[in-house]
């Protein structure tokens, strides 16, 4: 009996700490000897009401960069240094899809993309002045990574595009209970939020609407079956343990 229950303890531990060698790998579909080419659905993000922009008017003629940017270029360059600053000094687009700029007016953004919201600003800047140049970039690119990741919380893109696997990796990667077949993208639509559960181990996803990351979007990873089990290994065999330890008492009184 005390050697069945010794062996049942090692074989618990053993199971306790073996993860199926499937669940841990990326893209399983991959032949290591062949180039496959996936094609990227369009990944462009179109602006919705909420979004910040930043915005500023580039000219030679320091006057008319005076007149038409909010702030000195001092508060200009201490922007890019705080992330709280962008926000305050950024543009909003209101609830009608409209920012306000100084002397360029209300313009309406909403539903188009950063390209497209640019050349509408430039094309009215155009009629001010001649040799302005409308910089617009996107600020308010956050996404949340939440669930068996190393690093979970709120991440801030600077880029124009953003893959499943870079917003990972700045969450420092799925942990070791992490279910790599079972990820949930949240992403929030004008209609609404829409739900979409994949599995990151299946080349589809490289073909996916989700493969790249949008504004907003909310990743969470579900874990592992056994990472009950495993949290609670120490706690099982401290009980075994205890009880082979009583049936050696035993024996031993008898």
């Amino acid at each position: 009996m005390r050697k069945s229950l010794y062996l049942f303890i090692v074989i618990a531990i053993l199971f306790s700490s073996c993860a199926s060698r499937k669940k841990t790998l990326y893209l399983q579909g991959t032949n290591a000897d062949s180039t496959q080419v996936y094609n990227n659905v369009d990944s462009t993000y179109k602006l919705q009401i909420g979004d910040i922009l930043y915005i500023r008017v580039l000219s030679l003629n320091k006057e008319i960069n005076d007149v038409f940017n909010v702030g000195s270029t001092t508060t200009s360059i201490n922007m890019y240094n705080n992330v709280s600053s962008l926000y305050v000094n950024g543009f909003s687009l209101n609830d009608s899809g409209m920012i306000s700029l100084p002397i360029l007016g209300d313009i309406k953004l909403t539903g188009k993309s950063v390209y497209e919201a640019r050349r509408e600003v430039q094309r009215i800047l155009n009629e001010y002045i001649k040799d302005g140049i409308a910089d617009v970039k996107l600020i308010s690119y956050r996404f949340t990574v939440l669930g068996e990741v190393r690093r979970p919380g709120v991440y801030v893109n600077y880029s124009d595009k953003l893959s499943i696997f870079e917003a990972i990796g700045r969450a420092g990667d799925i942990n070791e209970f992490g279910n790599k077949t079972k990820i949930v993208i949240v992403r929030p639509t004008p209609t609404g939020s829409e739900t979409y559960k994949f599995n990151i181990t299946d080349n589809d996803i490289l073909t996916s609407n989700y493969y790249y990351v949008r504004p907003n979007d909310i990743i969470y990873i579900e874990p592992l079956k056994y990472k009950a089990w495993k949290l609670n290994t120490l706690n099982v065999t401290l009980f075994l343990t205890s009880v082979s330890t009583l049936i050696l008492v035993l024996n031993f009184i008898k």
